[in-house]
């Protein structure tokens, strides 16, 4: 037996040798189909990156839970965890700035603030010295400590063995060195805060602050209310998340009855860090991805079937001789699993070759498409074939080929020998009623319908959604307009000088002759993460709208072409020693219920008593594109001063401004580097980038599942008139005419195309709705999409289905009679 398996196997090799054009069809349509998924993998891979930490599967993210999802914790909170928790050793974060002053330089260092068990649960050790101890975190102030990372040590501190223990100036306060930690430590692509260049203890997180006022200010160490804390717990021996939960609760209506001042509804909320770490929004849209190139392998296995099928049905005689002559039906079925496993092989390598040579199409054609399609960094320039991705590409086309390979290799052993030999099967067989919904091939047409149209419609969505978001309204003016971020040393520039600063070198800026306006902002539009504090007008019922708070300098809206509505911009005159004052969006006017802007309203986390309302300008998005735009306040940078933010100029020369730049900063203080301009159109250009990678990504994938999908039609009733042209003979000889077998055959395929129709829009609408965050303006089920896509997917199925119809219908059936 296994002699006849090794010599059939060899004939088939060598009938493949001989089919060239058979070959490259066939590879064509396996390597297409797989590539896609290779991608899509590839895209995967840089998104679901590995934790770098020890045993990371006992690592969970601590939160309170809110309607909206979930929210930082306040310290008290964490530090009942910390203490009455059994099944977890919780730590926490929060982030900050400080500057690094030496021999006259200024060097801006992120920091964060972290308890002195943080390091132990994430499990790093120093690479030299040691980390913070309990009573170095008893008291806000108390122990100015840090442990610098090893960038900074190696970077600006010569890698100095000796430093342990000598003090380093940060912001003006005097810090004693304890120990470095080794670069392994990375915590950018779980908080979405640049990488930390050191690190303080939690009771020093105010000198870390961004703003003046929680500088000197203990109540972000001590309120209940001030949430800025970032949970993370490991696991102790022996217990489960679910006991954690557990636990949580209890302890979460402890936290109740302690801060009854405080929001009660908002539970703990233990989750494995391996999920919370992955956006939920990026995991759906890379689902999404993936199925598609599932699908498009289905589309590609299903054509590669019906090729093998054609080819089995060719050599009957062949196999029925051999049937004859008492070769078993293992060795006959053999045949054709070997025609799929070379055919497998050799498409194996041409998917990968497409898809190394699609990473670098798109890397020289538009880098960005492929830099951040999902909000992550990914260089596909970068991007190898390994061991892991050819056994991928080998293992996905393989298990095509075989998998749809096994129909045709049973279908050609399941007849007797004599129906093998016997000519003129297609008049006695099913013939031209396989096209049926209760027929294997009108399996194949409806399939492959739903498989096209599961892609093609999210596809569409994507596409339309990119361009709504290009032509959209989005409430501010990128012509002209270029940033430049500043960070101002928070010692030198405590108070007001900060303001003062702003002030001063937005004047000398605006004084060249190029620029129109120039101002400064906390936040830009669209790519800035935002404070999210409580408003409501006095006197108001209900709780009060949640606005997203920016602290602007005078003549921002201008400048970024933002319109105000009603009332007037800060000016000069809204300093400290005036009345408090702000500038509502319309949107937070119109959450606020009062018809028009209230006079007053009152914001407790920018401090007691009533803010003076003083104008409502337009809405602009803030974070997300794709997502909702949420109401906005906006305060004066004299009164709440701040030291991090970006300067914003409007210019006919925008990006040549850098020399400008550089001088009006360094007149006022000849210590401050200027940093790079950047022109607003490019920064939102990076904003889309993810949108456009997306549609780019889905929308390739869909063309070639339509174009999958019509090869597959095509090729299904081009042999389905070759296998029934006596049938179509012995027809037209009864008088039925050329036209109206051309037309049936046509119809129905069209019938069997509107059987899977409703089935691909429903999976396609499914899908497109783990894509919300990529659809901007449009619903999942918009109905002008929809109706393109099933329109398109009946289109392709009918033009498919012409050609073999016109060959059915102009067939001479005395010719066809005649031969044998």
């Amino acid at each position: 037996m296994i002699r006849l398996l090794a010599r059939e196997a060899a004939w088939a090799l060598r009938r493949l040798a001989r089919a060239s054009s058979f070959v490259g069809v066939a590879v064509l349509t396996l390597g297409a189909s797989v590539a896609p998924s290779l991608i899509f993998e590839q895209v995967d891979r840089a998104v679901l990156l590995p934790l770098p930490y020890e045993r990371s599967e006992e690592l969970v993210a601590v939160w309170q839970r809110a309607g909206w999802g979930h929210v930082a914790m306040s310290y008290p909170k964490l530090r009942l965890l910390r203490e009455e928790s059994d099944t977890l050793d919780v730590a926490a974060h929060t982030a900050g700035v400080l500057f690094l002053e030496q021999e006259g330089a200024t060097t801006r260092l992120w920091v964060n603030a972290v308890t002195p068990n943080f390091f132990r649960v994430l499990g790093f050790r120093p690479l030299i010295g040691r980390a913070f101890r309990e009573d170095e975190n008893e008291r806000v102030f108390g122990h100015p400590v840090v442990v610098l990372s090893e960038r900074v040590w190696r970077t600006h501190l010569s890698a100095r063995s000796d430093l342990l223990g000598e003090t380093v100036d940060l912001s003006g306060h005097e810090f004693t060195v304890l120990g470095v930690m080794p670069d392994e430590l990375r915590l950018e692509w779980w908080n979405g805060r640049p990488q930390p260049d050191a690190w303080i203890p939690a009771a020093m997180a105010p000198l870390g602050s961004l703003s003046e006022e929680w500088r000197r200010s203990t109540a972000s160490f001590e309120s209940a209310s001030v949430t800025i804390w970032v949970g993370v717990g490991r696991l102790r021996d022996g217990h489960t998340v679910a006991e954690a939960r557990a636990e949580a609760s209890v302890l979460a209506a402890q936290a109740a009855d302690l801060w009854p001042d405080t929001p009660s509804e908002l539970p703990f909320l233990v989750t494995p860090l391996e999920e919370d770490a992955r956006d939920p929004k990026l995991l759906r849209a890379v689902d999404m991805l993936k199925l598609a190139g599932g699908l498009v392998a289905l589309l590609g296995g299903l054509n590669l079937g019906q090729l093998l099928l054609a080819r089995t049905l060719e050599r009957k005689p062949i196999t029925g001789l051999h049937a004859i002559l008492g070769a078993p039906r293992l060795v006959l079925a053999w045949g054709t699993l070997c025609e799929a496993l070379a055919l497998g092989a050799i498409g194996a390598g041409l998917a990968l070759l497409l898809a190394r040579g699609t990473f670098a199409g798109l890397a020289a054609a538009e880098p960005s498409l492929l830099t951040s399609p999902f909000g992550v960094s990914f260089d596909p320039a970068g991007w190898g074939i390994d061991g892991d991705v050819v056994g991928l590409a080998i293992a996905a086309s393989l298990t095509v080929a075989v998998a749809f390979g096994l129909v045709p290799a049973w279908r050609g052993t399941r007849l007797d020998a004599a129906a093998y030999l016997g000519s003129g099967s297609g008049v006695t067989g099913p013939g031209l009623r396989q096209l049926r919904a209760t027929r294997p091939r009108g399996w194949l047409v409806i399939a492959e319908t739903v498989a096209a149209l599961a892609v093609a419609l999210p596809a569409l969505l994507l596409v339309r959604s990119l361009q709504n978001l290009v032509t959209a309204d989005l409430g501010f003016r990128t012509e002209s307009v270029v940033t430049a971020s500043l960070a101002l040393p928070g010692a030198e520039y405590a108070g007001g000088r900060a303001a003062d600063f702003v002030a001063r070198a937005t004047d000398r800026i605006a004084g060249a002759p190029e620029v129109e306006n120039a101002s400064w902002t906390s936040c830009l539009p669209i790519e800035c993460g935002y404070f999210s504090y409580q408003l409501r007008a006095p006197d108001a019922e209900g709780e009060g709208v949640a606005a997203t708070v920016h602290v602007v300098a005078p003549d921002l809206f201008r400048t970024l072409g933002i319109p105000l509505r009603s009332g007037r911009d800060f000016g000069l005159a809204d300093t400290a020693r005036s009345p408090r004052v702000a500038i509502l969006s319309e949107l937070a006017v119109e959450r606020l219920g009062a018809g028009a802007a209230p006079r007053r309203v009152e914001v407790p986390n920018l401090g007691a008593g009533p803010i003076e309302v003083i104008g409502v300008v337009g809405d602009v998005p803030y974070g997300d594109l794709a997502a909702a735009r949420r109401p906005a306040l906006y305060v004066p940078l004299a009164q709440h001063p701040r030291t991090e933010g970006d300067l914003v100029i409007r210019a006919a020369n925008g990006p040549g401004l850098a020399p400008t730049l550089r001088r009006a900063l360094s007149s006022l203080d000849a210590s401050l580097e200027a940093s790079p301009v950047v022109p607003l159109g490019e920064r939102l250009e990076h904003s889309l980038a993810r949108f456009r990678g997306a549609a780019w990504l889905l929308g390739a994938a869909a063309v070639l599942a339509l174009t999958l999908f019509a090869v597959g039609i095509y090729g299904l009733l081009w042999s389905l008139v070759a296998q029934s042209r006596r049938e179509v003979a012995i027809r037209r000889t009864l008088g039925a005419s050329g036209l109206g077998i051309g037309a049936s055959l046509a119809g129905s395929a069209l019938q069997l195309a509107a059987v899977g129709i409703p089935l691909g829009a429903a999976l396609g609408v499914w899908a497109a709705t783990r894509l919300d965050s990529y659809l901007f303006g449009i619903p999942a089920w918009d109905a002008g999409v929809l109706a393109a896509a099933l329109g398109g997917c009946a289109g392709l199925a009918l033009l498919a289905a012409l050609r073999p119809a016109i060959r059915a219908s102009r067939a001479d059936p005395m010719e066809v009679l005649r031969s044998p």
